[in-house]
């Protein structure tokens, strides 16, 4: 199905109060920023290098869907079924660097729905770290995967909470950095 098609479609279904299904739709590089796609279908759809940024994803099926290089950023995810999604060469290798840090649970809390919880924080790929100071986002310089990035965020509120949230504050402060 053409992006056109299956944003029609979802439109279509928002309208009539029914679930999206965009099951195997070909949604690659469609902006979807600020999208409500609570409770759509998107098993097996194709999202790769897609803008999902503060897209609602809340409830919706990406099982088996194609989230290679796509922008998750700010995106609500809570409930959302994230198992077999393909992300790519990179984002797999700094999934297995994050998983180094992570016990099993953890690991299939984030394959599945997208987030973790680390003590008192929970870690997501909306890219937010949930903690009982506030939401933050720590901005990570350069190029890399989500996961590279949550990892580093992971590294830091592990290592010194004090200095994680200090860099948050100061961030957010100045708008990030």
């Amino acid at each position: 199905m053409a992006s056109s098609e299956a944003l029609q479609e979802y439109r279509d279904s928002v309208t009539n109060n029914r679930h999206a299904d965009l099951s195997n739709a070909n949604l690659s590089n469609a902006n979807l920023r600020n999208v409500d796609l609570r409770d759509a279908d998107l098993r097996n759809a194709n999202l790769s290098n897609a803008n999902l940024c503060h897209a609602d994803l809340r409830h919706a099926d990406l099982s088996d869907a194609d989230l290679c290089h796509a922008n998750l950023w700010g995106a609500s995810i809570s409930l959302t079924a994230f198992k077999n999604v393909k992300w790519g060469d990179e984002e797999d290798t700094a999934m297995k660097l994050l998983f180094n840090q992570l016990n099993k649970d953890q690991q299939q809390m984030y394959n599945e729905q997208g987030s973790f919880i680390f003590e008192d924080a929970i870690f997501s790929r909306d890219e937010l770290v949930r903690t009982p100071k506030g939401i933050w986002c720590i901005e990570i310089k350069g190029e890399c995967p989500p996961s590279d990035r949550i990892l580093q965020r992971l590294l830091l509120y592990k290592s010194d909470k004090k200095k994680f949230y200090e860099t948050a504050e100061r961030q957010f402060n100045r708008g990030g950095e």
